[in-house]
């Protein structure tokens, strides 16, 4: 009888990468988050905005974000092993990326001035009602913004740019 012996191994690349949550929100005041990590891979890394810190711990990471006394703030942390990746997409709440916490814009169709036209033919701005100001068309005048359901556009629009596939 004629005997073969075949060598099996497992080169280790991972298949599949999965986080515990796609997306992550903060508020103003900043926190800390745990996220749980499933692999069949053995290392994987963690990629993430540098105003963020990341401590990794077995087959988990902590994202902490801390206060924000500036504008809004939104992003995607990618935990990537091999040619797997996954993303996750984080927001935090600050003040209004438009108007920069002032809550309101300068009217665009009469430029602040309060008014259209010129001399006899000069008449109260019908947008602004002659104020010269709007209240801004993004956080509707709190000069605050909140999270929202933006997310998936910005995940969108990254993944486009960088050519990557979500798994």
């Amino acid at each position: 009888s004629l005997l073969t012996q075949v060598e099996l191994s497992q080169n280790g690349n991972a298949t599949y990468i999965k986080p515990s949550v796609s997306a992550l929100k903060f508020d103003k005041g900043g926190s800390r988050k745990t996220i749980k990590v499933d692999s069949d891979g053995t290392k994987w890394t963690v990629e993430y905005p540098n105003y963020l810190e990341v401590e990794t711990n077995g087959d988990s990471f902590t994202v902490e974000v801390p206060s924000n006394d500036g504008d809004f703030r939104q992003g995607i942390i990618t935990v990537t092993e091999d040619n797997v990746r996954s993303s996750i997409t984080f927001q935090q709440a600050g003040k209004c990326p438009n108007c920069h916490g002032q809550g309101n814009m300068t009217c665009a169709a009469c430029s602040g001035m309060g008014s259209t036209g010129f001399g006899l033919y000069s008449m109260q701005c019908v947008w602004c009602g002659g104020r010269g100001s709007m209240n801004c068309g993004v956080c509707g005048g709190t000069g605050e913004k909140e999270y929202k359901q933006e997310m998936k556009n910005l995940y969108s629009e990254w993944t486009e740019q960088e050519g990557y596939t979500d798994v």
